[in-house]
């Protein structure tokens, strides 16, 4: 599905500050851009998701704010398939000239670290800056007996085996969020991939499944309306949607963190140039006052990088999840 968002005739104009990843990068110098002719077409933006999940509902956002200050229709591509592979293949063999854009998720992280034989080499696409953050939060059935983290670990330690976690699919941050905390704690379950957050939460939601760990963009409505009942976020504060409940980190893994996490990438060869001008306007995309609302507004936090700090972050997490996955041995042969 393909959706575009076409510029206005006026420009936005409005630069603010960013709250930015490890420590704040001021925006980047962008001598002599108006020599560059980019963009000189429409943008494709490639989100490896279907039609209105979270992270499609996410780049719709930013999609529909960036064109204007670019100058040129953004078109939203949606390539749903492999945990976001098939998206990510297509921007790497895109020409480099920053047109062809790839709205990825931790997946991309997660995918390098579980499927050894990939169609691309991660190295061929390079960041432009993270986006958002997503926290994800442990929930369960209203039956499960468990209210807090302590009852819900003694439960499966009581009954091993005997209770199903669902997740958005094989190799989602969905999937191994659980895995992690499952097994540094010596616990066993059976997990149920789902093709997407929506049917597991349904699920759930319905009593097929006993629990699961999800984005909060995905897990707040069901939070809100008693539909499943929230024991831990896994953010390393506690976040102000659910106020009452407790980290990870303070009530059972003491320095543990993790989130979905969200952000743009183009083809490695893409000059830069290019880079810069997308980084620029991706800033102030994010800057914007109604962006953040809306994403605060889906359980979700506006972050930002430098594309220099975005492919460290992106190295450390396929490092991570690499060695979860070993751990695991979740890695496809």
């Amino acid at each position: 599905m393909t959706t575009r968002f076409a510029p206005p005739s006026h420009s936005l104009g409005r630069r603010a500050a960013l709250k930015t990843l490890a420590g704040g990068a001021a925006a980047l110098a962008l001598p002599a851009l108006a020599q560059t002719g980019y963009p000189s077409k429409p943008l494709r933006m490639v989100v490896g998701f279907s039609a209105g999940g979270p992270t499609d509902v996410v780049a719709r956002i930013i999609g529909a704010r960036l064109a204007p200050l670019l100058g040129q229709p953004v078109v939203v591509d949606n390539k749903p398939g492999a945990n976001a592979v098939l998206a990510a293949d297509a921007v790497a063999k895109a020409p480099a000239d920053g047109h062809t854009m790839l709205y990825n998720t931790s997946s991309f992280a997660l995918s390098a670290a579980l499927s050894p034989k990939l169609p691309y080499e991660p190295a061929q696409l390079r960041g432009v800056t993270l986006t958002a953050a997503a926290p994800t939060v442990l929930i369960v059935h209203p039956a499960f007996p468990a209210h807090n983290v302590q009852e819900f670990v003694e439960a499966l330690r009581q009954a091993p085996d005997r209770s199903n976690y669902g997740s958005a699919g094989n190799g989602t941050i969905t999937h191994v969020i659980p895995v992690q905390l499952l097994q540094a704690n010596g616990l066993r379950a059976t997990h149920i991939p789902y093709k997407g957050s929506a049917p597991a939460l349904v699920d759930l939601a319905g009593g097929q499944i006993q629990f699961a760990v999800d984005a909060m963009s995905s897990a707040l409505p069901f939070i809100r309306d008693g539909r499943v009942r929230a024991l831990a976020v896994t953010s390393a504060q506690r976040l102000p949607a659910l106020p009452d409940v407790p980290t990870v980190t303070e009530r059972w893994m003491p320095g543990y963190e993790a989130s979905a996490w969200q952000g743009l990438m183009v083809h490695a060869q893409t000059p830069a140039p290019i880079v810069a001008r997308l980084h620029q306007a991706m800033a102030e995309v994010l800057a914007q006052d109604g962006v953040r609302k809306q994403l605060a507004e889906l359980g979700t936090d506006t972050v930002t990088s430098t594309p220099e700090a975005y492919d460290r972050y992106v190295r450390q997490e396929i490092a991570r999840w690499t060695q979860v996955a070993k751990d695991a041995r979740l890695q496809e042969s």
